[in-house]
């Protein structure tokens, strides 16, 4: 009975197009791009090609494997396996409410920077750079003392903050079948997006300085067991495996249906978006550096340093369409992290809770989107960041 009104994929491209979405995230913008550079430049691929090959894709082909025999989510396929083992599949669908709390606040975040970007908020030329610091941390964040001074809300962030959600709502509450068009939808347009940031990007001076410190290859890095560590964690991290969602999004083709070449693709495409990603970040970078005359490693390349400080300073010094390239790269953001927000809400903690009490996707949704939205407001006080 069960299996005859299991909620289903609508074809087979929409599967690997959530897949795809569930994997590319903002890791794909601001950590990836950081470990080629760090790590070997262009030889940090050769790691991370044979982590991808040798457990990636067998991992991520045993999750959808999983949730696809038994078509459960996470806690449904431990159950499955044994009754007393039910908890291990609620502790990463926790583990993923917990991290879409918090995920959804840095895109809320990032459509505070479109709005800003429309006039330039921070300033344009070098004024403007040295102001991109201070601007996210005193001006967006209000940054408290620390942990313990919560200060106040941040209402425009709030306002940001329920726009997230309402997408998140509206695109999961009528299952996977219908939200298959979402998933395409943020798929494709962050794609045009980062190749639209890179052609800019590309054609600025200094950018070739950027892309050399990318990808120039380190051979000797080989040998570095931190090397094979970064990209090991990289791929787990990227690939979103061990996080709930995979096993949901496994039960909801058929039990028959294919999923090799649905890993593959995915995970090669997710490949791709992160090493396209570090085009638009260091062709953006090298001109930064050389606008400034200063050396590389005083530029944040890396996590949030990266995506609302470095970059709002690059494009303040740009010639040109300042603004357009601030809408484009924070929309980028947005777009390619919000089906990873699908992915947590949605495959790690709307599936659970429908497969183990029967609720409609639709109330469930609903109520998932409530109780993170209340929960997300904690990181949008001044300690917030902390």
């Amino acid at each position: 009975m069960a299996e005859a009104v299991r909620d289903r994929w609508s074809n087979k491209a929409t599967f690997i197009f959530a897949a795809i979405g569930s994997a590319i995230g903002l890791g794909n913008v601001w950590r990836f791009p950081y470990l080629v550079q760090e790590y070997g430049g262009g030889a940090f691929l050769i790691p991370y090609l044979v982590c991808v090959v040798l457990f990636g894709i067998p991992w991520l082909m045993m999750e959808f494997g999983m949730g696809r025999y038994f078509q459960k989510g996470a806690p449904g396929v431990f159950e499955g396996i044994g009754k007393k083992w039910e908890w291990l599949g609620w502790w990463p669908a926790t583990v993923a409410f917990l991290i879409v709390g918090y995920y959804a606040v840095i895109l809320a975040w990032s459509l505070r920077f479109v709005i800003s970007s429309v006039t330039m908020e921070w300033g344009t030329g070098r004024a403007g750079a040295e102001a991109a610091n201070g601007f996210f941390y005193d001006t967006i964040l209000q940054l408290s003392s620390g942990l313990g001074d919560f200060g106040s809300i941040m209402w425009l962030t709030v306002v940001c903050l329920l726009l997230v959600w309402a997408v998140m709502f509206f695109s999961i509450y009528r299952g996977a079948e219908a939200s298959g068009k979402w998933h395409i939808l943020f798929v494709i347009l962050p794609w045009i997006l980062l190749v639209a940031v890179t052609v800019r990007g590309m054609t600025l001076p200094g950018a070739m300085e950027g892309l050399n410190s990318y990808l120039s290859p380190d051979f000797s890095q080989l040998t570095n067991p931190d090397v094979w560590f970064g990209a090991a964690s990289q791929v787990a991290f990227s690939l979103s495996v061990g996080m709930a969602g995979m096993f949901a999004y496994g039960s909801w083709v058929a039990k028959k249906a294919d999923i090799t070449n649905s890993t593959v693709i995915a995970s090669f495409g997710d490949l791709g978006t992160a090493f396209l990603s570090g085009f638009a970040v260091f062709s953006v970078v090298g001109f930064l550096v050389q606008g400034l005359n200063i050396p590389m490693s005083d530029v944040s390349t890396n996590s949030l340093g990266l995506a609302f400080v470095t970059y709002p300073a690059a494009v303040s010094m740009m010639p040109g369409g300042n603004a357009i390239v601030g809408i484009l790269f924070f929309l980028s953001l947005f777009t390619i992290g919000v089906d990873s927000a699908f992915f947590l809400a949605h495959g790690g903690v709307i599936a659970p809770l429908t497969d183990k009490f029967g609720w409609s996707v639709k109330k469930t949704t609903f109520w998932v989107c409530v109780v993170g939205f209340l929960t997300s407001l904690l990181y949008c006080t001044q300690a917030g960041l902390y």
